[in-house]
């Protein structure tokens, strides 16, 4: 019997896909509600929450996609601009980023946002200002990475623009009917959800051997991952990209740096000295 088998439900491609798209919804009406007046401030919280979760759950389409469709069927094309919105980013920028570079580089030198790109001695320091430091990193090589991606796919190129059109078209009515809502419930979670999906690559590669092939990752193997789309599985993901993300905890390709525990994890690479 196959154990890594997918559920297919209503055109997704996996049964848990569900929980991708009521994810990407109530992110959409988190933010949404919230910059019309019509959420509590006290639910801010889960803006930036809903918008990490949105990268994530853009990190396994632009992989895997939600639909059983090509990735330029409408159903994809869709999801992708909502991601856009949930994240205020671009959802298929990440694949020269990620797909055509991480994915080789694996944190070596020639990674875009390797992670010794932050030089502190404390490791709370490199945390802290990794994100801006990586961010820099591939600004400066941002457009030879997408003008790479386009010559090889001119339907990437399109989904781009479009996602690009989407989101600076929403932003600037945002900001033209009231700048501050749009600060407080769009900019705000945007930039912290993408400080957070950063930080995520610092821990999961920092301090590993890149050459290493039962550690070039780490590992959260806990039951966080349940809500967070198997995100901690990256060791597995690493070995097998092209694997939907619910199959990732059953190949049991995990690192020997793997942790049960995400707090573990951030304490541990806060309290390194280089």
């Amino acid at each position: 019997m196959n154990t890594l088998a997918l559920k297919p439900l209503w055109g997704l491609r996996d049964a848990a896909d569900l929980q991708s798209l009521v994810t990407i919804v109530a992110t959409l009406l988190v933010l949404g509600g919230g910059y019309c007046g019509y959420v509590s401030p006290w639910c801010w919280p889960l803006a930036p929450m809903g918008t990490y979760l949105a990268y994530l759950i853009n990190h396994n389409h632009q992989h895997v996609t939600v639909w059983r469709r090509a990735a330029n069927h409408p159903l994809n094309v869709t999801t992708g601009l909502l991601l856009t919105l949930a994240m205020g980013f671009p959802g298929s920028a990440i694949v020269p980023l990620h797909h055509r570079n991480h994915h080789h580089e694996n944190n070596r030198p020639a990674d875009f946002m390797h992670t010794r790109l932050a030089r502190f001695r404390r490791g709370w320091l490199n945390l802290l200002t990794y994100p801006a430091y990586a961010a820099w990193s591939y600004r400066r090589q941002r457009a030879a990475a997408h003008a790479a991606q386009a010559h090889r796919d001119p339907r990437w190129k399109r989904r781009l623009g479009y996602e690009r059109a989407v989101l600076f078209s929403c932003l600037l009515a945002a900001f033209a009917w009231s700048p501050v809502a749009a600060i407080i419930w769009l900019i705000l979670p945007w930039v912290l959800g993408q400080f957070w999906v950063i930080n995520a690559n610092f821990l999961q590669h920092h301090g590993c051997d890149p050459e290493d092939p039962a550690g070039h990752a780490r590992c959260m193997t806990g039951w966080l991952n349940r809500f967070i789309f198997n995100g901690g599985w990256h060791m597995a993901h690493h070995a097998r990209p092209s694997l939907h993300w619910r199959l990732l905890p059953q190949t049991g390709l995990r690192s020997h740096h793997a942790r049960n525990s995400l707090l573990v994890m951030i304490w541990e690479c806060a309290r390194a000295r280089s």
